[in-house]
């Protein structure tokens, strides 16, 4: 069994679509439990998870600027919360995963920085997050920690939605080009930790330790958001920003409380070898975030989705719960009938994972939430190395 802990956050949402392939998954949300109760220590001591093999914390403290002055908080859920829950992993023999931030590190350096590099946080949120990394070391020797930066995803808030709702009020834009990270997709870090986990649970290589996880390339956020309003116009979103109406800043916003890294680039090098990953582009997960817009524009979370066949497209009904992001644009422009046919669309990758061990399955396989089937890797998304892979999708 699985444990997931903060299933009802951004990246909690996506790992609780992709982790059932590993066997049953059991997901905590703040109804649950909330890592910041006094309590929780005591509360964890009284449960009991038989057959429990890895527990899985996607809960976290985030608000960065609003941690300066709730310090005490962002420190028990984000350093104590996640202490206590690495030693629960450690007394069942459970593996333990937890995500930590580029915010560790001050930004001083020049290049991407490394596993090895020191920390030295600068703000409240980053100074939470060393000391739930160090609690988590000591509490529970099979541990995976993920440095990541800059996370995105198809729900909840967050910087590309932030800059595609301005795009359509605003005919003008100020953004930040002092700083520099590798945006990164819930989708990516949920791929990925899937591999990670079907490694160390026994059915392939695997390792434990402190692991940088981001997607590859770099950017601005000035860069990120033109890349956000140019997709959007290609797509045929009428906007009134031009991407060449976003002008740089090159001086940090003063009206923010918490201070940021100004280089939070990261090498993910060792995560790429230990588990042979190959990490697509930022810019493949930007686009695909782009597109999911439009779908929730057009027909809310209700609507239909896009089966896809060899030869055309059918209409079939889904749950509300399918993410957009597994559905083409494209198909949502016009309106089509219920179980009508209609021709190829465009779609981008879908997420794909090649499993550790071949002999699990007879083939590669697409963890698709549109039809819940399995599909042939298209290539270019997270999936294991082989001869010739390229590092993006472009």
């Amino acid at each position: 069994m699985i444990l997931l802990v903060g299933a009802d956050g951004q990246l909690g949402r996506e790992l609780a679509a992709s982790l059932g392939v590993l066997g049953r998954l059991s997901r905590w949300t703040m109804a649950n439990v909330d890592l910041a109760d006094p309590n929780l220590e005591s509360e964890l001591a009284r449960l009991e998870f038989p057959g429990l093999r890895a527990v899985v914390n996607a809960a976290a403290y985030t608000a960065v600027d609003r941690a300066e002055s709730e310090e005490d908080v962002a420190y028990r859920v984000n350093a104590e919360g996640a202490g206590l829950l690495a030693a629960f992993a450690e007394r069942h023999g459970a593996a333990f995963v937890h995500y930590s931030t580029d915010y560790v590190y001050d930004g001083a350096k020049d290049g991407p920085y490394t596993e090895e590099d020191e920390p030295a946080p600068l703000n409240a949120y980053g100074r939470t997050k060393l000391a739930g990394d160090r609690l988590v070391t000591a509490a529970c020797p099979r541990h995976i920690i993920f440095r990541t930066s800059w996370v995105f995803s198809q729900t909840g808030a967050c910087f590309p939605r932030t800059v595609y709702n301005l795009a359509r009020t605003r005919d003008a834009l100020e953004m930040d080009c002092t700083q520099r990270g590798a945006p990164t997709s819930t989708e990516l870090l949920s791929a990925a930790t899937l591999l990670a986990l079907r490694g160390v649970m026994g059915n392939g290589p695997g390792a434990w330790g402190l692991y940088h996880l981001v997607s590859s390339g770099s950017a601005t956020w000035l860069e990120f958001s033109r890349h956000i309003v140019s997709r959007a116009l290609e797509l045929g979103v009428k906007l009134k920003l031009r991407p060449d109406a976003i002008t740089p800043r090159d001086v940090p916003d003063a009206s923010r409380p918490a201070t940021r890294p100004l280089n939070s680039v990261m090498s993910a090098r060792k995560a790429e070898e230990t588990f042979g990953l190959v990490l697509p582009n930022w810019t493949c997960y930007a686009d695909r975030f782009v597109e999911g817009l439009l779908y929730q524009a057009a027909l809310g979370w209700r609507g239909v989705a896009v089966a896809l066949g060899r030869s055309g497209t059918v209409l079939c009904r889904i749950s509300r719960r399918v993410r957009p992001s597994r559905v083409p644009p494209r198909a949502f422009r016009r309106a089509v009938p219920f179980g009508r046919a209609v021709p190829d669309l465009p779609l981008s990758p879908p997420l794909s994972v090649r499993p550790a061990s071949p002999s699990d399955f007879r083939r590669r396989v697409v963890l698709s939430a549109v039809t819940g089937r399995r599909r042939p890797e298209r290539p270019g998304w997270p999936h294991r190395k082989r001869d010739g892979d390229r590092r993006n999708c472009r």
